[in-house]
């Protein structure tokens, strides 16, 4: 094995680090698992029902995605969520009065639009968009159905 600091290695993401404990014996700390790409839901909690919905759509369609239900008890909140939309291949805004409204969201919008993610809109209930997703198409989700394969697509073409 190939150490830290070795003339010519490069650490990966994916190798083990060697460090030197006191007692000068080399230990292998095993290198965090990879994260599945995923698609970050923002949402109003007053919308949990669909989210648990959508998600179910999602994972049949083999998409990752991750909301707040997802953080383990004990982790820092704000945190687990700005970590999640840095690492998040595209940032679903579920848009209802409640969503608009909602202080979580609109950060989690400002946050992800900075970090220039792309943004896909699903309308569930009408609504004024936020200015800052005021021009971008949504996906119409008004009569209570799930996103369309064309929607499902472009999720898939963004995973990859």
């Amino acid at each position: 094995m190939r150490r830290v600091g070795e003339l010519g290695y490069q650490a990966s993401a994916t190798d083990p680090a060697v460090h030197r404990h006191p007692s000068g014996a080399e230990v292998v700390v095993p290198a965090a698992p990879q994260e599945r790409p995923h698609v970050f839901i923002s949402y109003s909690r007053s919308d949990r029902k669909y989210v648990k919905k959508l998600h179910r759509h999602l994972a049949e369609h083999r998409i990752t995605a991750w909301d707040d239900r997802q953080i383990p008890t004990g982790v820092e909140f704000p945190a687990e969520i700005q970590r999640r939309i840095e690492t998040c291949r595209a940032f679903l805004l579920v848009l209802s009065p409640a969503a608009v409204e909602s202080s979580w969201v609109a950060r989690e919008l400002f946050y992800a639009t900075n970090l220039k993610k792309r943004v896909l809109p699903i309308m569930l209930e009408a609504c004024n968009a936020p200015f800052l997703v005021a021009g971008v198409q949504y996906e119409d989700v008004t009569d209570g159905t799930l996103p369309g394969m064309p929607f499902v697509s472009t999720l898939r073409s963004l995973l990859r």
